[in-house]
């Protein structure tokens, strides 16, 4: 799906001249687009900004509806400044984010909102836009084929973890029909259990790991969790909390109290958002093989040794490196050594 929002933000870099309203049914989706394109306003700061100045108050109780209403009114769109909004304002032209309905689902979940009522807000918006003859782009927001498949929405415990995940299979077929069937609970005791298995998170107790240094972990442990997107270790120890994430592994340090329905949700929820296909030309596959081949005799090599190799900037290496590991997943960084470690 990055690949859209990164046409959606080109549509707005070329019309910077005009007073553009980027709208959606969903307040959680303009809210992670507003983030992703980080340009433009988003409505809610923007009455919250009105608000303050007027009432000194943003609260309900301090104020009235007819009076948020008034503020809500001289809300304006500055030329080459988008606003993100669920409400219609006044523009030159409109980019509608219609979401394809999985996602939409995924969305209600997550914002505890009915499916239905977000359905048909989205139907409701469309034709006010319609009534008032807006220029209109409607811009269908969908992921891969692929991340919505059933193998993509399992999430694996193994050993002994007391989770209450809801896993979405248990749902009554009534609740089914309102709720992206994700995710589905899968249990493993052993690391062996594990061989074969994939899906989009698999949260495993670090008294399941022997090994206590983190990048020993992922040097032994990455091929067999290559098959998630995400890796969730659980753990007590403070310096492993603070380090969170190995650069270039899909492996990750996390508090006991963190996984839950609503972080992994929204954890889905951002993957779909930012995912994308690796798109590389054939001179740019043809270095990053000749790249592997060279890798493959080495346990550990520095960002210098490879720039010499292959007369690359050391700028060109990281980047280079970077797209290797997306196809390859056998890399990761030694900041201590300042070197490249490769995964066997």
């Amino acid at each position: 799906m990055n690949e859209k929002l990164n046409r959606l933000k080109k549509i707005l870099l070329e019309n910077q001249d005009k007073k553009v309203l980027v709208l959606s049914a969903s307040e959680t989706s303009i809210q992670k687009i507003y983030q992703f394109m980080a340009m433009g306003k988003l409505y809610n700061h923007v009455l919250d900004e009105l608000l303050i100045k007027e009432f000194g108050a943003i609260e309900k109780w301090y104020v009235t509806d007819n009076e948020r209403k008034r503020m809500e009114e001289q809300i304006k769109i500055e030329k080459g400044k988008p606003l993100f909004s669920t409400q219609i304002v006044d523009c030159d032209f409109i980019i509608f984010l219609k979401i394809e309905p999985k996602v939409l689902k995924i969305v209600c979940d997550y914002e505890k909102t009915e499916y239905f009522y977000i359905l048909r807000r989205q139907q409701e918006l469309l034709q006010e836009i319609d009534a008032q003859s807006y220029p209109l782009k409607v811009f269908e927001i969908y992921p891969k084929d692929s991340d919505l498949a059933q193998m993509s929405r399992n999430v694996y415990l193994c050993g002994s973890l007391y989770y209450s995940l809801i896993d979405k299979r248990e749902l009554d077929e009534f609740t089914k029909e309102n709720h992206f069937h994700f995710p589905y609970i899968k249990k493993v005791d052993k690391l062996e259990d594990l061989k074969r298995k994939q899906g989009f998170l698999l949260i495993i107790g670090e008294d399941k790991l022997p090994l206590k240094e983190i990048m020993e972990i992922d040097k032994k442990y990455r091929k067999l969790f290559n098959h998630f997107q995400f890796v969730y270790i659980l753990t007590e120890d403070e310096k492993k909390l603070n380090f969170y994430h190995l650069k270039y592994s899909n492996i990750y340090f996390v508090n006991q109290e963190y996984p839950d329905d609503d972080s992994i949700l929204e954890l889905y929820y951002k993957y779909l958002l930012n995912s994308k296909k690796i798109k590389l030309s054939k001179n740019k596959k043809a270095s990053l093989e000749k790249i592997h081949l060279y890798l493959k005799k080495k346990d550990i090599v520095t960002t210098k040794e490879i720039a010499k190799k292959f007369s690359l900037t050391l700028r060109s290496v990281e980047r280079y490196m970077h797209d290797y590991n997306k196809i390859y997943k056998n890399i990761g960084y030694d900041f201590k050594r300042n070197a490249w470690y490769i995964i066997h």
